[in-house]
């Protein structure tokens, strides 16, 4: 003797975008209006129809966060240029005034680029700059050093020890993304540069908050 199996709801949910989620929810609402064959919706439909709109709000307002978000974060890279061009308009201007005087320099504010060796060891890269691009992750750049092969960055978020440094990125080119950061957290950043004779000494460092 045999029996018919019963048919069973497929609703699909964990595997389901939130767009698709909702399409599903309108369709089912659209079903079960005045439908006889369900009478009593447990829940009811005016239920089911406030957590459509409440999900659809949400959906939009986060579309609405994530655009500001872009929008802002373009418009402080776009200051970040700003700022290092008159920094380096600055530069220039106090380091032809100073004439290559190193005290006058420090006395700007400023720090000196570091002299190149004889021996092989690259120079440290200078110029290091640090940019709070995108979420969660910073982006650096720094002069390339002749000789170069590649550069190792460090990073700490605790300047009171030394020890507190650790590597960040290996790159092979003169800039590099920091990712996985801790959002509203201050990093500081510092860079050397590895050819074949060896490592330089460690640029000047730079800070940026993680955003």
């Amino acid at each position: 003797m045999s029996s018919t199996k019963k048919a069973k709801v497929k609703l699909n949910l964990k595997g389901s975008t939130l767009e698709e989620k909702l399409i599903l929810s309108r369709q089912i609402l659209q079903a079960l209006t005045e439908n006889e064959q369900f009478p009593s919706p447990i829940p009811t439909l005016e239920t089911l129809s406030a957590a459509i709109v409440e999900l659809d709000k949400a959906n939009a307002d986060l579309k609405q966060s994530r655009q500001a978000v872009s929008t802002n974060l373009s418009i402080l890279k776009d200051k970040s240029i700003e700022l290092n061009s008159v920094l380096n308009q600055l530069a220039a201007y106090v380091e032809c005034t100073a004439k290559g005087d190193e005290i006058k320099i420090k006395q700007a504010g400023m720090n000196i680029k570091a002299q190149k060796t004889s021996s092989g060891i690259p120079s440290a890269p200078e110029n290091l700059q640090a940019v709070a691009a995108n979420e969660k992750e910073i982006e650096l750049s720094w002069e390339s050093v002749k000789h170069a092969k590649s550069y190792v960055v460090q990073l700490t978020s605790d300047l009171s020890k030394d020890d507190n440094w650790s590597i960040a990125i290996i790159s092979t080119k003169s800039k590099a993304t920091i990712k996985n950061l801790e959002s509203g957290k201050k990093y500081w950043f510092k860079v050397a540069a590895i050819a074949s004779a060896g490592q330089s000494a460690w640029s000047d460092p730079t800070t940026k908050y993680a955003i």
